[in-house]
């Protein structure tokens, strides 16, 4: 989710209240009531207030990998060619997009080269160096085969032709949102077992 996409002024008497879009909203990933047993919160503890006192950054998937868009690169077997004992091989490699023009910081359009046999759609995710952006529209542009690809939250960093456009394994830079590290830390029951709920932030560094 982004948090704080818009900024809401009070209600009036009469009609809606005045609504800015906030630009500047940022992406929040939670993990919820996440079940840890046999003594293991206090390692996960020991993990996490590592994280915190040092001010790591985390990489995050946009996707879940189960249901992530699956690539269309073929398999490959071993090096002798062949396959593991269920028949099954190694995931191909995934050829990323290229950005075809420059786009200004802050803007919510680009135009992109997909690799052949992509397979994309409104309301993918996809990423940028460390930052992540969620499609909303896709528009053909010509016999060439690039796409105008339209996206939020605006850019966060202009863009030149060349750069590389992750469709299959997107990550955002995030950290530990330590304003909630009362539910972070985890509750202890009979001692041994805990319960925690996680949540991260985009990186602004």
């Amino acid at each position: 989710m982004v948090e704080a996409p818009f900024v809401q002024g009070p209600r009036p008497a009469i009609g809606a209240p005045q609504r800015v879009r906030n630009d500047a909203g940022l992406w929040v990933m939670r993990l919820v009531d996440i079940p840890i047993h046999d003594w293991k919160i206090f390692a996960y503890r020991a993990i996490l207030l590592r994280v915190i006192a040092t001010s790591g950054a985390l990489y995050m998937p946009m996707w879940d990998w189960r249901r992530a868009p699956l690539s269309p690169s073929d398999p490959t077997p071993f090096s002798d060619g062949t396959t593991f004992s269920d028949s099954s091989l190694f995931a191909g490699v995934s050829t990323p997009g290229v950005v075809a023009a420059t786009a200004e910081q802050m803007t919510t359009r680009f135009r992109m080269t997909p690799p052949d046999g992509a397979l994309l759609s409104a309301g993918q995710f996809i990423g940028l160096g460390e930052r992540g952006y969620g499609i909303f529209d896709l528009e053909e542009i010509d016999d060439s085969g690039d796409k105008m690809i339209s996206v939020w939250p605006p850019l966060r960093e202009a863009l030149v032709a060349g750069d590389e456009v992750e469709l299959y394994d997107p990550v955002i830079r995030m950290r530990v949102d330590i304003t909630q590290a009362r539910t972070t830390l985890g509750s202890l029951h009979l001692g041994i077992h805990g319960v925690v709920s996680l949540d991260f932030i985009e990186d602004t560094w």
